[in-house]
Order: structure tokens, then C-alpha cells, then sequence
């Protein structure tokens, strides 16, 4: 990448503004490619000026391309502006508990190339070398080079420092207090930020779902990448409450039963001990058999549970009902705490479909005080099995005006 951002000659609040007005500009032509000038100026409320002048900071870093003419109501035509993306894109991993998968993707989302590997029993400092190994050839494929990657985002399941470098409590790879992050950085000339997988499929949700800049939104992970635990994030008023040391979310903890099964944190009845997915599994296991220990066997599990209710079965409709009665409970639990307008369901319940979710929202409204309900939306996420990995490298997106930035003050610093 070239060129070098202006800097202000009024010193440090006219380069915070500076940094302020390109994110802003940054932001408005991600969600809404191709735009012109005069649009950006109405949409941000910058004057004509001052769009081409940081337009002119974007492009020279390449992260804005100008993609052509569009019509003109009188005099010249305008012209319109885009993200690069023909040759700029980040890159997103996802650790589970067998596998770690690497995408690259263009600045819109799309995906450009991916690789998945076994990851089993891995140690953090082999899976660093596995993650920068397996970049590299996935560089090599695709014949983009690394100077034109803006950073690596990396989703795993577990606590996550909010500094996005160290991995405090990770259950299934049984780690504690693990700098990842430097681990990576030490093998990769770009930015590294890991983040925990509940965040990165919120942050997928948030950037490229359905309904994009939602400003209250309670989202629930029901069966995170390898089948267990319940967590979340909430969004007020457009931004993702993180808590004071980055762990809010942990809703898998509330309490539910107090008599309940022990919790892996050492409390009984949580919201996780009592109405896991594996729980789930363990109540139908006399009808389809032991639950699986593969992430692909859960998820059949999980379909042959959806058809089996579908067609009625008094048994497996029971045991439905059950389930969605624990999740109703934890989830009034949060209504009445945060008063969102949208919740969000993802993980691998997303599988049982519409027979939960239906059931579900009935359940709900039977817990929940009535004016909490008005408006209340309550549907699954679309983003699918990519979307940890989407929201990894969506939170790089967010931070590249940033990274740019760094970089550019650092070059001009070796000069």
C-alpha cells in the first residue's frame, strides 16, 4: 500500500477530528456502495470539502476506490466511491474444539479463500504456527500479498481479555491465561486481535445481518462451536455492552434451579447446567441413541430431535418442550433486565428450527410483563457457519482506519 494520510497542522484535536471524519466517512460507504460526494456530505453532515479531502486519505491508502460515473440530474456527473475491493482484504480464523478454519475476505464480506484443519488437542504455541502457516498459503494461493492484508481476526470460544491478545479461561482446550495473541503477532507482520466467539458472531450479526444498525438487541449463542454453553452480548443504542474487563455476556451462569447440576463454574442450577444442548441430548438419548461427540453429529442429532417433534411424537415433543421452558426462563430473565427490541438466536439450536422457535416465542410471552413485548422481535440468525469467521475479521474492518493510521505514523517516524 501507498501514500500517506494528510496530517493537521493544529495538532493533536485536529488529527482526532481528522481520524473521527474518516471513520465516519469509512462507515457510511461500507453500507452504501457506491455513494458520491454530495450523498456522503448529506449522509454525515460534513461539508462538500471536507468529504473530498478525507476521501483523498481513503483512496490514498486504498481502502476507497472510485468506481465510475453515475447519472447526473444536471451539470457534471458525479462520481461515485467504494470499498477496495479488488485488492485489499482482512482475514478471519476460527478456533473450535477440532478444528480451526482461515478465510480471507474482501472488504464487503465476501469471501476470497478458505482453509480448515484439524486442530485437536493443539497447543498454543503450535496452533499460532498452524494459523501463520496456513495464512501464508492461503497468501500464496491467492497471490495477495500480505502488505495488502489489514490484520487477522481470530474468533475462539472462552474468556477473552478485552484487550484481544489474551485468552483468560478456555474450557475446551482446558487453557488458562494464554497470550495467543502475541503468540500470533510474534509470527505475523499485520495486526492480530482474538476475540471470543460469542462477540465475533454478534459483531457478524450486526455488520452484515438482515437488518443492519439495530439499536437494541439481545443476542443468545445456544451451542457455541463445540455444542455447548449459553451465552450473549446486548446492544443499547447501537453499541455492544462489553463490562468493565470485556467479560459481560456470560448469561450461561444466571441462575435458574438452585437445586439444580453442578455448573462448571462451581455454582448449581445455572442457566448452562441446566438447559445445555448436551442436556437436551441426554434426555432423547433412549430414543436416538448416545449423543455424538462430533460438532456434525450433534447437528444431525439436532434434525433427527426437529423431525421427530415435527411428526408429532408425544415423547420428543415433550422433551421440546422442556427444553424451550428453561431457555424461556433465562430469557424473560434478561428481557425484563435490558428491554431489547430484537433478540437474536444462534448456535447450534438454530438446527431445530421453526417448531422451537415458534414454541419459544409462545413461552416467552407467557413469562414476560406485556409492555416488554410491544414490538419485540425474536427470530434465528442468518449468518450461518461462517459467521464467527465473518465477525472476526469484521472487527479487524472496524479498526482499520486505525491500523492504517499506525502504520503510516510509523513509517513516517523511521524516515
Amino acid at each position: 500500500m501507498s501514500g500517506r494520510f494528510s496530517r493537521g497542522v493544529d495538532g493533536a484535536d485536529t488529527r482526532l477530528i481528522r481520524s473521527i471524519n474518516r471513520n465516519a466517512l469509512f462507515t457510511v460507504i461500507r453500507g452504501n456502495m457506491p455513494i458520491t460526494v454530495s450523498q456522503l456530505s448529506a449522509r454525515t453532515g460534513l461539508s462538500l470539502s471536507t468529504v473530498n479531502s478525507v476521501l483523498k486519505d481513503l483512496m490514498d491508502v486504498n481502502l476507497v476506490l472510485a468506481t465510475g460515473i453515475t447519472a447526473s440530474t444536471g451539470g457534471r456527473k458525479p462520481v461515485a466511491y467504494s470499498l477496495n475491493l479488488r485488492d485489499i482484504c482482512v482475514c478471519g480464523a476460527e478456533l473450535n474444539a477440532r478444528t480451526i478454519r482461515v478465510a480471507l475476505f474482501r472488504l464487503d464480506g465476501s469471501i476470497i479463500r478458505m482453509s480448515t484443519l484439524q486442530a485437536e488437542n493443539i497447543e498454543p504455541l503450535a496452533l499460532a504456527s498452524v494459523v501463520a502457516d496456513t495464512l501464508g498459503d492461503l497468501v500464496t494461493r491467492t497471490e495477495i500479498g500480505l502488505d495488502h492484508i489489514i490484520g487477522l481476526g481470530l474468533s475462539q470460544y472462552g474468556i477473552v481479555g478485552p484487550e484481544g491478545n489474551r485468552i483468560r479461561l478456555d474450557i475446551q482446550h482446558g487453557w488458562r491465561e494464554v497470550s495467543l495473541g502475541s503468540m500470533l503477532q510474534q509470527r505475523l507482520p499485520i495486526p492480530v486481535f482474538v476475540v471470543e466467539d460469542t462477540l465475533a458472531k454478534l459483531t457478524a450479526e450486526l455488520e452484515f445481518g438482515g437488518e443492519k444498525n439495530r439499536q437494541h438487541v439481545l443476542y443468545l449463542l445456544f451451542g457455541s462451536s463445540h455444542g455447548q454453553g449459553v451465552s450473549g452480548r446486548f446492544v443499547s443504542d447501537g453499541s455492544i455492552l462489553n463490562g468493565a474487563q470485556g467479560f459481560a455476556g456470560q448469561f450461561g451462569h444466571i441462575l435458574i434451579d438452585p437445586c439444580g447440576p453442578r455448573c462448571s463454574c462451581g455454582r448449581r442450577g445455572c442457566w448452562e447446567a441446566v438447559g445445555d444442548v448436551s442436556r437436551l441430548l441426554e434426555k432423547v438419548k433412549d430414543s436416538l441413541g448416545p449423543s455424538p461427540e462430533a460438532s456434525n453429529g450433534l447437528l444431525e442429532t439436532l434434525a433427527r430431535i426437529r423431525a421427530a417433534a415435527e411428526k408429532g411424537d408425544a415423547a420428543m415433543c415433550a422433551v421440546l418442550d422442556w427444553f424451550v421452558g428453561v431457555q424461556a426462563e433465562g430469557i424473560a430473565n434478561l428481557i425484563h433486565t435490558f428491554n431489547p427490541k430484537h433478540i437474536v438466536i444462534d448456535g447450534a439450536v438454530v438446527v431445530l428450527g421453526d417448531i422451537f422457535l415458534e414454541r419459544l416465542k409462545i413461552a416467552i410471552e407467557q413469562k414476560v410483563m406485556k409492555p416488554y413485548l410491544e414490538g419485540l422481535k425474536v427470530e434465528f440468525s442468518a449468518m450461518g457457519d461462517n459467521g464467527a469467521l465473518l465477525g472476526a475479521s469484521a472487527i479487524v474492518l472496524r479498526e482499520a482506519i486505525s491500523i492504517m493510521e499506525q502504520g503510516l505514523a510509523s513509517r513516517a517516524m523511521r524516515r
